[in-house]
């Protein structure tokens, strides 16, 4: 995928409004806004929800399977890190089914390792900066190929599109610094979405779904 062409496209949506994220990051750009990174994705592959979990999962010791992925804490630490069912214990999420997870700087970590090579990813968190501040990376095999800071809103969205050819076999949720005393970073994530790379428009079709919502953009202002 071309990243010149993709850069105009960021452009556009982020002057509409849609939450892009330039990034310096080569071969990755970051979203905040659903609607944009679905827009740049295209279609999603899988999706999870966390609804189908019936009780609460622990994912600390061993792997639990997701659509299109599972998810494994890496390291030490035995707190946290479940499929979280209602009634919820913590309070890092609207209510629902989601992923409670826990972070720890240099002690424990959070992987989501995708089923097949990913092209793009999005979801949403709940408080993610309260103590340490919890970091998403994004991982080609060992090497990183770009990272960003969760947020301390609720429901925030962040995902990614990647470009020049890149893809992603997996994520790592960590703690971006350390606080003395065994603090570490207490947060949920929920409503995943993936793209495989096999799947993700070609720079063409980027253009015309900005175009697309360049058209409504000036509709809205002209009925307005």
């Amino acid at each position: 995928m071309n990243l010149n062409r993709f850069a105009v496209l960021s452009s556009v949506l982020a002057g509409l409004g849609f939450g892009v994220m330039g990034s310096a990051q080569a071969g990755i750009v970051w979203f905040t806004d659903r609607s944009a990174w679905s827009a740049a994705a295209g279609a999603a592959s899988f999706t999870e929800d966390f609804s189908s979990f019936a009780a609460d999962q622990s994912f600390r010791s061993s792997a639990v399977a997701l659509n299109g992925m599972t998810i494994q804490q890496e390291g030490s630490g035995d707190f946290r890190n479940l499929v979280e069912t209602p009634p919820t214990q913590f309070d890092d999420n609207n209510g629902t089914s989601h992923a409670s997870m826990f972070t720890d700087f240099g002690a424990t970590t959070v992987r989501i390792s995708f089923s097949e090579l990913n092209g793009a990813f999005g979801g949403e968190s709940w408080i993610g900066t309260p103590a340490e501040g919890a970091q998403l990376a994004v991982f080609d095999g060992a090497i990183e190929l770009g990272a960003m800071n969760l947020t301390d809103g609720a429901g925030d969205f962040l995902g990614y599109v990647l470009t020049g050819g890149s893809t992603a076999s997996s994520l790592l949720f960590r703690s971006v610094s350390e606080i003395s005393g065994g603090t570490g970073e207490g947060f949920g994530f929920d409503n995943l979405a993936g793209v495989n790379a096999t799947a993700v428009p070609e720079p063409g079709t980027l253009a015309l779904a900005g175009l697309a919502l360049a058209g409504i953009a000036a509709s809205r202002r002209r009925k307005q």
